[in-house]
């Protein structure tokens, strides 16, 4: 009996076919013109549904081949994807020359099949990548849109988005569409984050206390950056942590002007965490025991941080529990 002639993998056909160059090789034998001279969109046609030759009752390869061939697109879907998302043709004509990979086929169509928000967003593209594919996997549906897709040029920065949507839904509802509507417009990838930014800074940050006079709480990201510009120090750097309630900046208006920042420690309230003045200097004594007493009477307290009074008695019992094993040894 003749040995069955193998099917010759060229090395053009591996770098253009990838994964599928040795169902390619036996569909098209080498040289391997006519898949070649296919247009890319049918050769990711071809290699998203190849494996359906298989399993396609009534069909054969030699049809396959001729199918992706010279069949128009809705023939070819007709007989061997009748469950094909809609787009998808249009899509394939934007991933490049080089095959994908079979899960990456896979995901893709299921993402278009699922998500009607991220089928427009991949039929206006200019080109699709499988990153294109995982940005639009992470992003929640509102925010799959061209515009904003644009913007992301690693999949870690729509986890991001995802993320900050969440939040800001957390914070009030429906405040996410807002946003979306706002990064579409974004002019540069740069103020797209920092509109992202801004937006986990809510209009009025939550203060300790109401306005005394010689101690002000500064009660917006703006006035929290006009002190930092004033007291020349990274205050404006700080908006993030007053923004979510762990942290308030309040300035001291006496004869030596300072500006303070405020920890909430849970049910232990407000504690002193920081006190400086121009260019982060030290204080004199006699502000800096003024400032104490000013914020004691608002119940603010001065003094160690709460883990650091932990720690710090942990200590104590350690070393006494080590003396107290020392004295016993000596006895």
């Amino acid at each position: 009996m003749a040995a069955t002639r193998p099917f010759i993998v060229t090395t053009g056909l591996r770098a253009l076919a990838g994964f599928y160059a040795g169902r390619a090789a036996r569909l098209w034998p080498a040289p391997h013109q006519e898949y070649f001279a296919l247009p890319a969109q049918r050769r990711h046609l071809a290699h998203a549904y190849i494996t359906r030759i298989d399993r396609a009752p009534g069909l054969d390869a030699k049809r396959f081949r001729r199918d992706v061939m010279r069949a128009r697109d809705a023939e070819f879907l007709d007989r061997w994807a009748p469950d094909a998302p809609v787009g998808l043709v249009t899509i394939c004509g934007k991933m490049g020359e080089v095959a994908w990979k079979p899960r990456e086929y896979r995901r893709l169509v299921a993402l278009i099949a699922q998500s009607p928000e991220a089928a427009k967003v991949l039929r206006h593209a200019d080109r699709v990548t499988f990153d294109t594919v995982q940005a639009l996997e992470v992003l929640p549906a509102t925010f799959r849109r061209s515009a904003i897709v644009r913007r992301v040029e690693q999949v870690h920065e729509a986890g991001l988005i995802r993320d900050v949507a969440d939040l800001v839904d957390r914070l009030a509802a429906g405040r996410s569409e807002v946003l979306a509507e706002r990064l579409e417009r974004a002019p540069t990838r740069e103020r797209f984050f920092r509109m992202l930014l801004e937006a986990l800074r809510p209009k009025e940050l939550p203060v300790p206390f109401a306005d005394t006079a010689r101690l002000r709480p500064l009660r917006t990201p703006k006035q929290v950056e006009d002190a930092g510009r004033r007291f020349k120090n990274c205050l404006a750097t700080c908006v993030d942590q007053a923004a979510f309630g762990t942290a308030a900046f309040v300035e001291w208006r006496g004869d030596e002007p300072a500006v303070m920042e405020l920890q909430l420690e849970g049910a232990a309230g407000w504690r002193l965490e920081e006190l400086l003045g121009f260019e982060n200097r030290q204080l004199k004594p006699e502000t800096v025991h003024a400032v104490h007493k000013a914020l004691a009477e608002q119940g603010v307290r001065v003094g160690r941080n709460a883990d650091g009074l932990v720690w710090a008695l942990e200590d104590c019992v350690r070393r006494a529990a080590f003396a107290a094993d020392n004295a016993a040894q000596v006895v």
